[in-house]
């Protein structure tokens, strides 16, 4: 799988025009090269605006996504509650041998362990803005798998994409963090995808938003080069690291505001990073920066 996954990245950083640097670059382009110049590791951006405008850096190469995921595996639950009229208050029983221990979950240590039964809306904030492994595999299994997640990715302009493990999955192995992967500009049509798509209620929506800026997780990424008037809201992935030191990934992905009320999709994938965290981190904080300046 690891083996798999590393060809196929260098493979697309080396086929024609995949590389910002094989055509003219845009101020922001060549800004984002400029910061990750230096750096120990490798970083891919892409943006996208309310009104089609795009940039990126190796935007069309695989990074694995992580805990980004638990973004598709929403926007499904949304999606199939929207076009079905479901209630975002339904109750979610979740016994507690469902609340596995070995995993990172705070809404098994609020509940102790035990049994609880939740609002459908509170499980999908614990998912996205705690990041809370137990409620993405509850709420995967509930809503279809990872091949209805795929289709409805797919269908919102999340390509490409391959998702091949839950969390529970990804947590028995340590490359095992590869399986799911996709690419910067990908996400950022998804995001795009999901919160302009007409078919999708706006309550449906605006959960999603609600649940995005409550993120409580990798404060020193995006959030880190943005003011407090950005209004972003995002989730983030964060992965281990091999023997080595190799930090695999330290992903964020979200949505801000300009100060013209024009809302922008980003995403920040940072990975093989031999950097420390902080450094790692800074990457997506830089970016997000430049984007917030040259934009306006």
């Amino acid at each position: 799988m690891r083996l798999l996954f590393v060809g196929a990245l260098c493979v697309s950083l080396l086929l024609p025009g995949l590389s910002c640097a094989e055509s003219v670059e845009s101020p922001l382009e060549s800004r984002w090269r400029q910061e990750c110049r230096d750096a120990r590791a490798i970083a891919g951006f892409a943006l996208l605006d309310e009104r089609g405008q795009e940039a990126g850096l190796h935007a069309d190469s695989p990074f694995p996504l992580l805990s980004v995921f638990k973004l598709h595996v929403a926007m499904n639950v949304l999606e199939k509650l929207s076009r079905e009229g479901g209630s975002l208050t339904q109750p979610v029983h979740i016994p507690s041998e469902q609340l596995l221990p070995d995993t990172y979950s705070p809404m098994r240590d609020a509940s102790k362990g035990q049994s609880v039964t939740l609002p459908l809306r509170e499980v999908l904030r614990y998912m996205i803005a705690e990041s809370d492994n137990n409620a993405c595999d509850i709420l995967l299994a509930k809503f279809g798998g990872l091949e209805q997640v795929r289709a409805t990715a797919r269908a919102l302009g999340g390509e490409p994409l391959e998702l091949r493990m839950n969390e529970a999955g990804m947590h028995d192995n340590i490359y095992n963090q590869y399986a799911n992967w996709s690419t910067p500009r990908a996400v950022v049509r998804l995001l795009r995808g999901f919160f302009e798509a007409p078919h999708i209620g706006e309550p449906y929506k605006a959960c999603l938003a609600e649940c995005m800026r409550a993120t409580t997780t990798g404060g020193g990424r995006l959030a880190a080069g943005l003011p407090p008037e950005a209004r972003l809201g995002h989730k983030t992935g964060s992965s281990d690291r091999s023997p080595g030191g190799l930090r695999f990934a330290g992903n964020d992905v979200g949505f801000f505001q300009l100060p013209d009320g024009r809302r922008v999709y980003m995403a920040a994938f940072v990975m093989q990073s031999l950097e420390s965290d902080a450094d790692t981190d800074a990457l997506a904080a830089a970016a997000a920066r430049a984007a917030y300046e040259l934009l306006q």
